[in-house]
């Protein structure tokens, strides 16, 4: 199990022997559950992974045993997009990073240009390549790394990056708590009432607060109390709790109820919220994808030194987007990666790791 992270996107990568069958559900709220079927968990492997400490939407990463599956829970920041995506025995769990998105997608360095021949290269195959693609060969000093704004995006993309923005603004508005805070600013009075009908205490704090209250048919019983200049508010706060009561203010009118009618209210307001953020969500991931498919097609020319060019081939063939592409020269023992410069560099970086001299051992003999 691989963590890994970068600005906009957050990865978790399971390495299994064989492909497996998975099934994903949300848990609770920012929370991913993803069951995996007949599989065994190593005890090395059975620990929780913390990284909250990362500039990463996702903080904790727990895998468990539930019989002959295993459960991974990972735990987000901020409710997200997501995808799952599964490559052979690879399944690779992509969260987006929500933190200043837009303005880094506006960071983000994209060039047209390919890179530059090593010199132990063929130049011939790298002209050849680049040909074929549409790119034009030049020299390191000559790359020059251009943003992406307002200014040299087409109105296309301006017009996605405007929607993403607007997006994101409308969920963070829905995800809102609702927080109240008492503060009691009513005209002060006095009750004195023993054994007295809840309905009739309520009238007086009608006619003292000058607002219409309404009562539900649940709504009876009655109260005792001794109240000495407090305001009506207070007091009517007070009462309420007492009876296991609640109210609905609107305008000038209080609707009073059982509070679990308005905690039934409260949940079905909750799960409207929910049901909006997530459409937002997938209006966001949509757009983005939209955008990221409008973004140029960029070529790398990556020398194997010492790995074995045709597996990591397929080491990093999980990395690229449906337009990427990754072939091999065999003759000078070099992966061609072609697609947009974000998963280019991602796939280049993870070569560079794999890319090692082996680990080896001397043994020497002496015949004396």
């Amino acid at each position: 199990m691989d963590f890994s992270y970068k600005e906009v996107m957050s990865k978790v990568i399971l390495t299994t022997n064989n492909a497996i069958s998975y099934e994903v559900s949300e848990g609770e709220s920012n929370k991913i559950i993803i069951e995996l079927s007949s599989v065994r968990l190593p005890i090395k492997l059975s620990r929780p992974m913390d990284t909250s400490e990362f500039q990463s939407n996702i903080t904790y990463i727990k895998p468990k045993r539930s019989g002959n599956n295993v459960i991974l829970d990972i735990s987000l920041k901020e409710e997200v997009p997501f995808n799952v995506v599964q490559d052979d025995n690879k399944l690779i769990i992509e969260v987006e990073n929500p933190y200043d998105v837009v303005e880094k997608i506006r960071e983000k360095v994209i060039t047209k240009e390919v890179q530059a021949p090593d010199s132990e290269l063929d130049e011939e195959v790298v002209q050849e390549e680049s040909e074929r693609a549409g790119f034009t060969v030049i020299e390191p000093s000559q790359l020059v790394a251009r943003s992406i704004n307002t200014e040299n995006m087409t109105d296309d993309q301006a017009l996605l990056l405007k929607e993403i923005e607007d997006a994101y603004k409308a969920m963070e508005e829905v995800a809102k708590p609702k927080v109240e805070k008492k503060v009691f600013v009513g005209a002060k009075m006095s009750l004195d009432f023993k054994d007295a009908d809840i309905h009739n205490v309520l009238r007086l704090i009608s006619e003292v607060s000058g607002l219409n209250v309404v009562t539900s048919d649940e709504v009876s019983g009655r109260v005792s109390v001794h109240l000495t200049e407090v305001p009506w508010d207070q007091a009517l706060d007070v009462i309420l709790n007492i009876k296991d009561l609640g109210m609905l203010k609107k305008d000038n009118i209080i609707l009073v109820l059982p509070k679990a009618k308005i905690e039934a209210e409260e949940e079905r307001r909750r799960a409207n919220l929910k049901q909006v953020k997530q459409e937002k969500l997938e209006e966001i991931k949509a757009k983005r994808q939209e955008l990221k498919d409008m973004e140029p097609l960029v070529l790398r020319l990556v020398p194997i030194n010492y790995g074995d060019v045709a597996d990591l081939q397929e080491q990093i063939k999980p990395f690229l987007s449906e337009r990427g592409s990754v072939s091999v020269d065999e003759r000078t023992n070099v992966l061609i990666i072609k697609d947009i410069q974000e998963n280019v560099d991602e796939a280049a970086n993870l070569l560079d790791r794999l890319d090692g001299v082996t680990q080896q051992v001397l043994i020497e003999a002496r015949i004396v």
